[in-house]
């Protein structure tokens, strides 16, 4: 799970409410990923942090959001990445992948199916 920022991304760590609802569905994360904390910047040079099975890559999907997830597409080390050359990364939307109620899990658990 990664928030695209406009020098890189931040890596959604297991106290974020996405990584534990990841948690508790089961699904394993890399070890760049597989942190206490609830998230870390990781620059344009260590993309390859953001490698997993699967990419969530959260946006506010305005305008300005998709614009920096655009950024972080173009850069040469994104599309070496086993998710990109996959076809597995999503664009999730911030507003219920950020947050601490169960309205939000609810949603990050339909966004999963």
């Amino acid at each position: 799970v990664i928030t695209p920022v406009s020098n890189g991304a931040r890596l959604m760590y297991k106290n974020s409410l996405s990584g534990g609802v990841l948690e508790d569905v089961g699904l394993s994360r890399p070890p760049e990923q597989d942190k206490e904390g609830t998230n870390a910047p990781v620059t344009f040079e260590l993309i390859s942090q953001m490698d997993g099975d699967v990419i969530f890559a959260i946006s506010h999907m305005d305008n300005d959001g998709l614009d920096v997830v655009n950024q972080l597409k173009i850069q040469p080390l994104w599309s070496q990445l086993e998710a990109v050359k996959q076809g597995k990364v999503y664009s999730v939307d911030a507003q219920h992948w950020y947050g601490w109620d169960i309205v939000r899990v609810n949603l990050i658990l339909d966004d999963l199916f």
